[in-house]
């Protein structure tokens, strides 16, 4: 719905721009063709009447002492005296002997008073344009003026003629009187047709050429605004999917974090019902292997009751393991950092894991700066360490050695805890993946060694709950190097946390120290 709704508007937009920009370029191109006509149109009426003018002043010559007369008769009744029939012919005369050589189509000759007293037409004598504007001002203002028309049809000199332009010009004409005056006025049309059409062809050539050049402009707009379309097409797409996949990706976090839940919950509802039996098949099973109330009788039910007090000892570490590591990553397990000496917690990892090396002739040695302390929390700290030293003794073969040294790493700026161990080493495949839950490196099934595959795993997300890191550096034949890592001293941010009784929750999401 989102998607199509983008895309009309894209749509929109393209089909906007096509109507408004096609309507503006069309009155532009039709605003430069009026503005075009117009200027030539005045240009081309300009240089005819220039014509008519001279026209006019040449004929007031040629005519004058022909005219003179009929001009300055005085009125007989209504009008002015008309000219006998020899005047009028030998004007007649005059004018169709010019008319082929000019552009004049026809003559006529006004009185003061605005009545034709001659025209090449005899019909028009008589007439009188004494109210015409145009008549008016050539009389009043001594000046010329003209109007242009097209003609169907036209009585010319020479006989009728069609489809004309004819641009008339009132010109006043002095015979002498006084400057500024007019004695009277003649009218002249002058045939235009031929400076018209070249300008309407002159027009209709910029027209196209115009057109042409503005449509190319406008087509390449149209392509510019259609690719945008396009890209706005694809951003809304693009947007979408993002959309679609946060979504996704929202769904699958609150799926996720909804079945760490239920499996946070799982464990904790379970973790009495699994410890409590365990705890009591392994105390009762202690007590029958001690014989503490009495003898059993048979020797095979007292190994019986060893091989089920460690079966039960083991499963319950493994039960402890997997409830850890959980409450860790679900961010619900509890440390309480403090300032511990680490000789102190390596004395006591020493200790626990004294039968083990006793049992395979291994030699520990153990180097601490003295007075190094770390900020954290004590039994995680032990619990860290207690699996790493087990984890080299599995894999150190008996009669080897063990190394175990504390200091300050300045890089990490923290306090490194090196466990190190020359053992049968881990592959660079399997190097990537022991620290995740379950997995153990080489074949678990031939291997000499036992367990889950949890050690590891759990001590990382301790390590970095309590705003640290493990780090593994191991090569086949020649030994594990396992560096712990820990704040030498509280951090503000994790000061902050802090709960009743000085204790905090280290989350797992707390940033680990910088990685080398």
């Amino acid at each position: 719905m989102a998607g199509d709704r983008d895309k009309s508007i894209s749509g929109k937009l393209v089909r906007n721009f096509t109507l408004t920009s096609g309507v503006a370029v069309f009155f532009a191109i039709l605003l430069v063709g009026l503005v075009q006509y117009h200027l030539t149109d005045r240009e081309i009426s300009a240089e005819a009447e220039r014509y008519n003018e001279a026209l006019a002043s040449s004929l007031s010559i040629l005519v004058a002492d022909k005219i003179k007369g009929a001009l300055a008769a005085p009125d007989v009744g209504d009008g002015p005296a008309p000219m006998n029939a020899s005047l009028l012919a030998a004007l007649d005369q005059v004018f169709a002997r010019i008319a082929p050589d000019t552009r004049v189509l026809k003559v006529k000759l006004f009185d003061l008073k605005g009545t034709v007293i001659y025209s090449t037409t005899h019909a028009d004598i008589g007439d009188t344009r004494y109210d015409n504007p145009s008549f008016r001002r050539a009389l009043d203002l001594h000046q010329t003026a003209s109007d242009r028309s097209f003609r169907s049809d036209f009585a010319a000199i020479g006989g009728p003629v069609t489809d004309r332009y004819v641009l008339s010009s009132y010109l006043p004409i002095s015979l002498g009187g006084a400057r500024g005056q007019s004695e009277g006025i003649f009218e002249i049309y002058s045939d235009v047709t031929e400076p018209v059409r070249k300008l309407h062809w002159i027009l209709a050539a910029e027209f196209g050429v115009a057109l042409t050049l503005i449509g190319l402009a406008y087509g390449v707009q149209l392509l510019v605004v259609l690719r945008g379309a396009r890209e706005i097409d694809r951003a809304h797409q693009e947007r979408l999917d993002l959309i679609a996949l946060s979504d996704t990706r929202m769904q699958q976090m609150i799926e996720a974090r909804a079945a760490s839940k239920a499996k946070s919950t799982f464990l904790a509802m379970m973790s009495h019902e699994l410890r409590t039996p365990l705890n009591a098949i392994i105390g009762f099973s202690e007590l029958m292997k001690n014989e503490t109330l009495g003898p059993i009788g048979n020797t095979r039910y007292r190994e019986y009751m060893t091989h089920i007090a460690e079966g039960g000892t083991h499963l319950l570490g493994i039960v402890n393991d997997v409830l850890d590591l959980t409450k860790v990553e679900a961010g619900a397990y509890r440390f309480y950092p403090e300032a511990i000496l680490v000789s102190e917690v390596l004395d006591a990892v020493q200790r626990m894991a004294g039968p083990l090396l006793q049992q395979k002739s291994i030699t520990l040695t153990v180097s601490v700066a003295p007075g190094l302390q770390v900020f954290a929390d004590g039994k995680a700290t032990r619990q860290i360490l207690t699996n790493l030293l087990g984890n080299a003794i599995k894999f150190t073969p008996a009669g080897g050695t063990i190394g175990m040294t504390g200091s300050v790493s300045p890089e990490r700026q923290a306090v490194e805890i090196r466990v190190e161990d020359h053992g049968s080493g881990i592959s660079p495949d399997d190097l990537a993946r022991v620290t995740e839950p379950f997995y153990q490196a080489g074949n678990p099934y031939q291997s000499e060694t036992s367990g889950t595959g949890l050690g590891l795993p759990v001590s990382r997300a301790f390590a970095r709950g309590m705003g640290g890191d493990l780090e593994i550096v191991s090569q086949l034949g020649v030994g594990t190097t396992v560096s712990l890592f820990l704040p030498a001293e509280a951090s503000t941010d994790l000061a902050a946390t802090r709960h009743d009784s000085d204790a905090m929750d280290w989350q797992t999401t707390q940033s680990p120290l910088p990685r080398r």
